[in-house]
Order: C-alpha cells, then sequence, then structure tokens
C-alpha cells in the first residue's frame, strides 16, 4: 500500500495491490474508502470475480470510476493467471 497521509486516519490518495485471497481485496478497497478524504483517489488492482463483481463494481461506477478488465494473463510472468481489474475512482467530495 503506498499513500499520501495529511493527518491522522485521513488520505488524499491511495494505490492497492490488495490481496486477493478469500475476498480480502473487497475489504481492503472498502477500508481504504473509508480512511479517504473528500475528492480523494484510489486507484486499485483487484481479482475480477463474482464477488468483486457483486460489491466493488457497483460502488466504482456510482462514483463515475474505472472498471477495466485486464487480460486473463497480465501477470502470467508474476507466475498467477488471476484474472484482475484495474479500478480508480474518487471519494464522494461532501
Amino acid at each position: 500500500m503506498h499513500y499520501k497521509r495529511e493527518s491522522s486516519h485521513t488520505l488524499w490518495k491511495s494505490r492497492r495491490d490488495s490481496p486477493f485471497v478469500n475476498a480480502a481485496d473487497i475489504k481492503h478497497i472498502t477500508h481504504a474508502l473509508k480512511m479517504l478524504k473528500p475528492g480523494g483517489r484510489i486507484v486499485a488492482l483487484c481479482a475480477n470475480g463474482p464477488r468483486q463483481n457483486d460489491v466493488l463494481k457497483p460502488l466504482v461506477t456510482a462514483r463515475g470510476g474505472l472498471w477495466e478488465e485486464l487480460a486473463a494473463d497480465t501477470f502470467r510472468s508474476a507466475g498467477t493467471a488471476v484474472r484482475c481489474v484495474l479500478v480508480a475512482f474518487t471519494a464522494p467530495s461532501h
């Protein structure tokens, strides 16, 4: 996880390479959203599975964000063929 901290427990931006085991990516990304300042930005990789599509995709699209499915072999050179999605969205600015 990489982030820029301005004050305790609030972030302007967060880049996430979430763990995928047991849908931990969902918890990882939703937790980051709670830590963002209004108008802050999240960019993350997550698995492209049914749970992620049910929970994260609506969250991302409701905020006008990016949900980009990556090719199945994107990370094959790293030893995995997990289907992944690149997500990017901005927290509400209220």
